[in-house]
């Protein structure tokens, strides 16, 4: 039993942390609009608001479309480093896709077999301590952000690709730190709210049912 509990909280955690990334870049395309204008960052690049979200959309469209190898902007050069950080953020992306995939599909199956209430009656308790971790993890990009942006990379990637040089990749100008502290924030907002629901349909579930396993 205490291994299906392991194997269940790995694919709710995995669904709660693959959903987080998949609407966090979705909602990327309304953050970084916002912030384009707010931060005015046509005057920073020299190009006018409507080629900046053309160029975003560029991006964001490559980090989807993985026949893609390389990406290609209109209005920016890249370095061969580049383009190949580029290309490794595409990767995580597509492994997030799959986790996605994977996970929501393990749910399924249990919402079929009408398992998901039992099942998640048993992740309670690892779902009220997953509620501490975007509020930890925020507590911390609050103290410092830089050093947690930094460290992220670190975790993620095995190179320094991703540290661009701006007269070599310009378009690091177009994404400042303030728009990845937005996603960040938005990240830590849907984690949390996601985690809750689940914590709290359980937490309802084991009231109306008290002799449930847990």
């Amino acid at each position: 039993m205490g291994g299906l509990n392991l194997f269940f909280s790995v694919i709710f955690g995995g669904w709660i942390l693959s959903s987080t990334v998949l609407l966090t870049i979705v909602g990327s395309l309304a953050i970084f609009w916002l912030d384009a204008h707010y931060l005015q960052l046509d005057l920073v690049v020299q190009l006018s608001q409507e080629q900046i979200w053309h160029n975003y959309l560029q991006i964001w469209r490559y980090l989807f479309w993985f026949p893609q190898r390389w990406l290609q902007l209109d209005n920016f050069h890249s370095s061969v480093q580049g383009l190949e950080h580029f290309h490794e953020v595409q990767l995580l992306i597509g492994a997030v896709v799959i986790l996605w995939f994977i996970t929501t599909i393990i749910l399924l199956v249990l919402v079929i077999k009408h398992q998901l209430s039992k099942v998640l009656v048993t992740q309670q308790f690892f779902l009220g301590g997953l509620l501490w971790l975007p509020l930890v993890i925020l507590a911390c990009a609050l103290i410092d952000f830089e050093d947690l942006f930094i460290g992220f990379h670190h975790l993620l990637f095995r190179n320094n690709y991703w540290i661009f040089d701006a007269l070599k990749d310009p378009v690091i100008n177009m994404l400042p730190d303030t728009f990845f502290w937005h996603c960040f924030i938005v990240a830590a907002v849907i984690f949390e709210l996601l985690t809750l629901i689940l914590w709290w349909t359980a937490k309802r579930k084991k009231k109306a049912n008290p002799n449930a396993i847990s």
